[in-house]
């Protein structure tokens, strides 16, 4: 019996309509990762310079409410393995 295929989304973009999510200049990513010392996220921006990452407030909404659902996500399906 082979181990069932599951889908966990670990990142995520926030970008504006007509924008590309994948090389838009203004995108935002969102990822989950863990290096065995439990889940953090990692954010990146295409137009992101050395002096930080500017955000305005409607983009950090849905960036709250991407990492909400990452994690949820990502607590789910590591107690559905046993993890």
């Amino acid at each position: 019996m082979s181990v069932p295929l599951r889908i966990t989304p670990i990142k995520f973009a926030i970008h504006r309509q007509g924008d590309n999510p994948i090389f838009g200049e203004q995108v935002i990513t969102i990822a989950i990762e863990d290096e065995a010392g439990g889940p953090f996220f990692v954010v990146e921006s295409n137009q992101a310079s050395g002096d930080g990452l500017r955000i305005d407030d409607d983009e950090l909404e849905l960036l709250v409410e991407a990492g909400r659902r990452l994690k949820a996500e990502f607590d789910r399906s590591t107690k559905e393995d046993g993890q």
